[in-house]
C-alpha cells in the first residue's frame, strides 16, 4: 500500500490523526479553545485542529 500523503489538494482517507500529530509535534487545539473568550470560526468548524 502507498505511503499516506498530505497536500492542499487531496489526502488519503485513512489518515491517523494521532500519528500525524506525533510525527509533526502538534498538540490538540481543544485546550486552547477552552481558554479563548471568543473562538474564531475556523476553529469552531474544525478547520484548525492542532498547533505547535
Amino acid at each position: 500500500m502507498a505511503e499516506p500523503q498530505i497536500n492542499p489538494w487531496s489526502g488519503t482517507p485513512s489518515l491517523d490523526i494521532e500519528k500525524t500529530f506525533a510525527e509533526f509535534g502538534i498538540d490538540s487545539i481543544a485546550p486552547v479553545m477552552a481558554e479563548l473568550p471568543e473562538v474564531p470560526y475556523f476553529m469552531r468548524r474544525g478547520i484548525v485542529v492542532g498547533h505547535r
